[in-house]
């Protein structure tokens, strides 16, 4: 769930954590927009098999584009290019959700990294990681772009 905040504007995600829900901001990841691509790549690690998707909304956020579905069989990284040129990536928000599957007490570790061109974003790196407590663990991420100043 996303919702504006009030006092700073910006969108923020429900995060669940017992005993209540908290707020909290969604990431921020800077990039060059005269650079090149930017690309997200996604790996899982223990457990079984996982699947994804990944979506770029538009700047307003009132639309969603799917830009990738897929398996991840091995620690190999899955990676997608951002279908955005980088110079109108600014104000966009990244989503993605992964289910990782296994049995109950086996550990997994998912990773994501936001990338331009080959080299990763700072604040770009995202991790995941503990063990199973039911047979599937559905995890969703948001990232909004937001593009350096100039020099």
């Amino acid at each position: 769930m996303v919702v504006s905040s009030p006092r700073w504007g910006a969108p923020e995600i429900w995060r669940r954590r017992a005993p209540g829900a908290t707020l909290r901001p969604v990431r921020e990841v800077k990039f060059d927009p005269r650079g090149g691509t930017l690309a997200v790549e996604i790996v899982v690690k223990g457990g079984q098999p996982g699947a994804y998707r990944v979506f770029l909304w538009n700047a307003k956020r009132t639309k969603q584009l799917g830009v990738a579905a897929g398996l991840t069989t091995d620690p190999t990284p899955s990676r997608v290019a951002v279908p955005v040129a980088a110079a109108l990536a600014a104000g966009r928000l990244l989503e993605w959700n992964v289910v990782v599957e296994g049995q109950i007490g086996d550990a997994y570790h998912l990773s994501v990294v936001l990338l331009q061109g080959d080299k990763p974003l700072r604040g770009g790196r995202l991790r995941y990681q503990g063990e199973l407590e039911t047979t599937q663990l559905a995890l969703v991420g948001l990232v909004t772009f937001v593009a350096k100043a100039a020099p």
